[in-house]
């Protein structure tokens, strides 16, 4: 194995720039079940200690079958990171501008999402970025849980 070169131990061998993305594309991240582990891991990280988050009795007593998710404990399974998209514009990407979300549907505790980024604007700019990509995530086909827009 003496012609091993670290540099080209990728991911994604080939390498993707500004002009190779087209809008629409969707670039499928990973489905998650939103477990109590994921409710447990999300209240250490961030802190929060809202009974709507972990006590189901409380969720009961206001109407909701199950544990209500935070928006960001569902929003960070879109995470650039989740899926091949950082591999492919290693060499390109110069950095992660801005997010904004827009939460549409609650997710309860075993609720399964499906994530995905999705291109909705290429503009160039300078240095050269590309600007939207967004992440629509749904509990089913027909069912829309956030809209997500992140710019690179």
């Amino acid at each position: 194995m003496t012609d091993f070169d670290p540099a080209e131990h990728r991911m994604v061998p080939q390498q993707r720039w500004f002009e190779d993305f087209a809008l629409g594309e969707r670039l499928v991240l990973p489905s998650r079940t939103m477990t109590s582990a994921v409710f447990a891991a999300f209240q250490t990280a961030s802190g929060d200690t809202h009974p709507v988050h972990y006590d189901v009795e409380y969720c009961r007593a206001r109407g909701m079958p199950n544990l209500l998710a935070h928006g960001f404990q569902t929003m960070i399974h879109t995470a650039p990171g989740a899926g091949l998209f950082p591999f492919m514009v290693e060499q390109s990407l110069i950095g992660f501008l801005e997010q904004s979300s827009r939460f549409l549907k609650p997710v309860f505790a075993d609720d399964t999402i499906y994530p995905a980024l999705e291109v909705t604007d290429l503009a160039p700019a300078v240095p050269p970025a590309w600007s939207a990509c967004a992440a629509p995530c749904s509990i089913s086909a027909a069912s829309w849980c956030w809209r997500d827009c992140r710019s690179f």
